[in-house]
């Protein structure tokens, strides 16, 4: 075990005799490892990983009934995903800061942004991971033109098998 991990585990210093050492028949290499003293270290920053479905989708706020039945459609209709097998989230119940954060191949956000992340009905690829920006689902269901620039977006993220 090296200096470095065993500072992991010992929050205080310790000072180590080298008579005792040389009793419990330690060689010159591990005296001069032992008898350095600790450093203190930051603690590990432990980021949550949130695991939802291979597909998740994030809205800015809770659908209106009008902005509902156009997801619906867009989801089952469109792209012939069963209920289930997607995430639906409001901005608002986000357990994550960072896109980092969330383990899911596809994620679609609605009126959501992220730093680093500007560019909207464009697909951007994060490893393996894809990432679509679009307006508010309120805005897109009473304007066509959104909805074609979404629709031509999502065919690129799902592509049909032949």
């Amino acid at each position: 075990m090296q200096l470095s991990e065993l500072s992991l585990f010992l929050t205080e210093k310790v000072y180590l005799v080298k008579e005792e050492l040389k009793a419990n028949a330690l060689n010159s290499e591990s005296l001069t490892v032992l008898s350095t003293e600790f450093k203190e270290e930051k603690p590990l920053e432990i980021k949550p990983i949130v695991s939802y479905k291979p597909i998740v989708f994030v809205f800015d706020k809770k659908l209106s009934s009008f902005s509902d039945e156009t997801f619906r459609n867009l989801v089952s209709k469109g792209l012939l995903l069963q209920e289930g097998s997607y995430s639906v989230i409001i901005k608002e119940d986000l357990d994550f800061l960072n896109l980092d954060e969330i383990v899911s191949s596809k994620v679609i956000l609605f009126g959501v942004s992220f730093s680093g992340f500007q560019n909207k009905y464009k697909v951007t690829s994060k490893g393996k991971q894809l990432v679509l920006f679009a307006d508010s689902m309120e805005r897109i269901a009473s304007n066509v033109d959104l909805k074609r620039q979404l629709w031509a977006q999502l065919q690129l993220m799902f592509p049909k098998a032949v």
